[in-house]
């Protein structure tokens, strides 16, 4: 799954601020939903949830406003050739990342779940 909705220029540069709780209490319940079996999500500890692998933030505002979970290839297979992608299903605590611009989901194997409704509004 992939979705954006403005150009991800504003984020780049010097970082001031950090995220807000919410914001990286909403994450946090998000990878409690995810099986992460390479252990690609092991970056997301600690309090400043725009320094964890895949989240960017506003340098402004702290604000999550893209999460790139997309498994690259080169980090798909282990060393017996077997696939090693996150899985799961999508927890509605995104519905907190109000600022989201950019959602890349893509490779992620939710095993028959459905996509939820709420993705429409984010």
């Amino acid at each position: 799954m992939f979705i954006q909705s403005v150009p991800n220029y504003f984020f780049h540069g010097e970082r001031k601020v950090a995220c807000g709780d919410a914001e990286r209490k909403a994450l946090d319940k998000f990878k409690r939903g995810l099986a992460d079996p390479s252990g690609r999500l092991s970056s997301w500890v600690g309090d400043d949830c725009c320094r964890w692998e895949g989240v960017s933030c506003n340098n402004r505002t702290g604000h999550v406003v893209e999460l790139n979970l997309r498994s690259p290839s080169s980090d798909s297979l282990d060393g017996d050739g077997t696939t090693q992608t996150l899985s799961g299903k999508i927890d509605p605590s995104l519905i907190v990342l109000k600022d989201l611009n950019y959602l890349d989901l893509s490779k992620i194997d939710f095993g028959g779940y459905q996509i939820p409704s709420f993705t429409g509004s984010l």
